[in-house]
């Protein structure tokens, strides 16, 4: 689960927002690829929709998996598709020289949402856009401010937030000075309680962490509590059931602060798709809503159910399953992640590629030569 980090870092430089009408006719979600340095996305076919021209914010971190090292790219959530649009960052030059950055908001045929400009602009979610203004504070300092713009580009909040998020389920968290608030999406605050942490609204609960409170509560929209039971950590409501951590152990809730008849878990994840991943003794398996264990805890690793399938590890290699236990992709491949727009990204024989559904190679992200290259560079971070 997403949590919403306290204090946001504020890294990029914008000036006044200048937005040009909304092109529509969103209907695709793009996965990335690269190019010297720079990115672009393809469909679930492998086709190129949009070149890779544009600045790619990539990072590399290391996982270790079965003993092997393997290198993975990391991007900013903003170079995504979500909400079937993207934003893309577009180097600006004088003559031979780089100057600066341009932000665009990018629909699936490549088409600019909203012309570039020196605005971050983030993704649409539920009718609106975060972008993030330029102010002057002293003669040579500078901060930022965010605010909200629909499908149009008229602005609909002003920018005047020190951090704004994405609307959820109708509502989003602001911090206003140091105090941070759930606003609608007419700018009006939902409810004033001081708090420190909080979930999005998801069917219209969320947990929040109140201020001098070291426990999570589940709230309604009034930013009353649901039920009294108070949790170490606690994450959104998918499917009726919450996930809930003690310190120690993980388990399930429904919207009465119940516990499921479920075991007490090591690890545990959201539902997802009807099913939650579970861990128990180092072993993974998958549970329904009821807590019924319906793919046996057995498996080496397992990811959430993804469009119909997850990602497993059996006898030390990837594949994937379907929500009956079958092994669908054969497990052949040194890592996997999940699927996502019809296409999942996996590692085997020191290159990372594309499969869809049917297991099929349908785009080399980095070949073995480019791997190996970014594995000699030692630019990544360790993780383990």
């Amino acid at each position: 689960m997403k949590k919403y980090c306290i204090f946001k870092s504020l890294n990029f430089i914008l000036v006044i927002l200048f937005i040009f009408g909304v092109k529509t006719n969103l209907s695709a979600q793009l996965s990335p690829i690269f190019d010297g340095g720079q990115i672009g996305y393809i469909d679930s076919t492998g086709k190129i929709i949009i070149p890779c021209k544009y600045v790619a914010d990539i990072d590399y971190t290391q996982y270790i998996v079965n003993g092997k090292p393997l290198i993975d790219f990391v991007l900013p959530n903003w170079s995504y598709f979500d909400n079937k649009s993207v934003t893309l960052k577009i180097q600006q030059k004088w003559l031979f020289f780089k100057n600066g950055y341009k932000f665009a908001l990018v629909n699936d045929k490549g088409e600019y949402i909203f012309a570039p400009d020196d605005n971050f602009i983030q993704g649409f979610s539920e009718g609106l856009v975060v972008y993030k203004k330029l102010f002057k504070t002293f003669e040579y300092a500078y901060d930022f401010e965010y605010g909200y713009a629909d499908t149009t580009g008229h602005i609909v909040v002003q920018p005047k937030y020190r951090y704004a998020s994405k609307f959820s389920d109708g509502a989003a968290l602001v911090l206003d000075s140091m105090k941070y608030m759930f606003i609608r999406i007419d700018g009006t605050p939902l409810f004033d309680i001081d708090f420190i942490d909080a979930t999005p609204f998801i069917d219209g609960i969320a947990a929040i962490k109140f201020q001098n409170d070291s426990l999570y509560t589940f709230i309604d929209k009034s930013g009353k509590p649901i039920f009294s039971k108070k949790f170490k950590y606690a994450y959104n409501f998918i499917g009726n059931r919450a996930r809930v951590y003690d310190g120690r152990d993980y388990s399930f809730i429904n919207k009465k602060g119940e516990y499921i008849k479920t075991p007490y878990f090591n690890k545990a994840e959201d539902f997802s798709e009807g099913l939650a991943v579970v861990n128990q003794n180092m072993k993974y398996g998958f549970i329904d809503t009821n807590g019924n264990e319906v793919i046996p805890i057995s498996l080496q690793y397992a990811s959430s159910f993804s469009e119909g399938l997850a990602a497993v590890c059996i006898n030390g290699k990837f594949g994937f399953m379907d929500k009956k236990g079958k092994l669908v992709i054969n497990n052949e491949y040194d890592y996997a992640k999940s699927f996502k727009y019809g296409l999942a990204q996996v590692w085997k024989n020191n290159e990372i590629f594309y499969i869809n559904k049917k297991g099929k190679k349908v785009y080399t992200i980095f070949t073995k030569s480019k791997y190996k290259q970014i594995a000699s560079k030692k630019i990544f971070n360790q993780q383990k």
